[in-house]
């Protein structure tokens, strides 16, 4: 992102044990650092199942894996916060995030705005999704 790498960076991590919506709630207390110009950001995969993937080439993306990355831009995107925040209910959950940590990032970035937009949308490897979305 800053290939003059003239920022300074911090790492933080994510506590292990904390619900959707701690997660969700420990955002929005750190929203306040981006109108101090502090750039705050979660990584991970909309889809994160390594046992599924494809490591040969492929086009193909499976309808569980497309489905659930459909469903949860569409309730982000509609600002259905609750509804991700309820995420064991979210079609497919078992087959793209057996657990919650790799959906964790995206619980605390949702709690840094209010406003969803939909940066990119791609999956690689047959079922693993790499959407970037903004949150302010």
């Amino acid at each position: 992102m800053f290939p003059e790498a003239d920022i300074p960076v911090v790492q933080i991590s994510l506590p292990k044990y904390y619900s959707a919506r701690q997660l969700f709630r420990l955002g929005e207390i750190l929203s306040y650092l981006r109108h101090q110009q502090i750039l705050v950001f979660g990584s991970g995969s909309i889809t994160h199942n390594l046992a599924e993937l494809s490591w040969h080439e492929t086009q193909h993306v499976p309808g569980w894996a497309s489905e659930f990355r459909n469903k949860i831009s569409q309730l982000l995107q509609t600002g259905d916060y609750e509804a991700v925040l309820d995420w064991k209910n979210l079609p497919f959950i078992q087959r793209n995030h057996p657990t919650q940590e790799h959906l964790s990032p995206l619980f605390f970035s949702m709690g840094l705005g209010k406003r969803m937009s939909l940066i990119h949308s791609s999956f690689m490897m047959g079922a693993l999704g790499m959407d970037l979305y903004r949150f302010d």
